[in-house]
């Protein structure tokens, strides 16, 4: 029931060690919300009693979830050139693929470079949000790429349009609302 955890030292002496938890969830990515990786009751327990018995005499844990940072991406694709009718692609299907891979990229489960979840701490730049919708079947060209922090509580888009949003060592990303608009 656990996907990933990632351990931070005690911040002074005497505090406890922190313990992120990021459970396994079996949804699409394009319908995760920030609710669904709440931590169970009985799964905080199951672990607080399994670490019990193996912690360091005097040690303290703390279980908690990392901050998830939401994020939403304003992109605009250019369509490959229509080869024949039957071949052309829709602008539709396009900016179906690109969205649906953003929000795969951007995940805490099965997002980063590697599938693996968007790594702890790992900085999302234009450059990489480039090339992996470069990669959409269809696609020209990537025109323009824009990161929002975005509220996942209030869902609304925060501040300004960036090339670059930088993570806490507690934190992931979580996609929002992505808006990918193909030409």
């Amino acid at each position: 029931s656990i996907a990933r955890v990632r351990c931070l030292p005690p911040k002074e002496t005497g505090s406890p060690i922190r313990l992120l938890v990021v459970p396994a969830i079996e949804r699409p990515a394009v319908h995760l919300q920030l609710d669904d990786f709440a931590l169970a009751e009985d799964m905080v327990g199951r672990v607080s009693a399994h670490l019990d018995e193996r912690r360091i005499l005097g040690s303290s844990i703390e279980i908690a979830t990392p901050y998830y940072q939401g994020v939403t991406i304003a992109a605009l694709l250019t369509a490959k050139p229509r080869l024949s009718p039957a071949h052309e692609p829709q602008t539709s299907i396009v900016r179906d693929r690109a969205i649906a891979l953003l929000y795969r990229y951007l995940n805490p489960l099965t997002g980063g470079p590697d599938g693996n979840g968007w790594p702890f701490d790992g900085d999302l730049n234009a450059a990489s949000v480039f090339q992996v919708l470069e990669t959409v079947e269809g696609v020209e060209s990537v025109d323009e790429v824009l990161f929002f922090e975005y509220d996942l509580r209030n869902h609304q888009r925060i501040g300004v349009g960036r090339e670059m949003i930088k993570l806490e060592r507690h934190s992931l990303f979580l996609s929002a609302n992505h808006h990918v608009v193909v030409r």
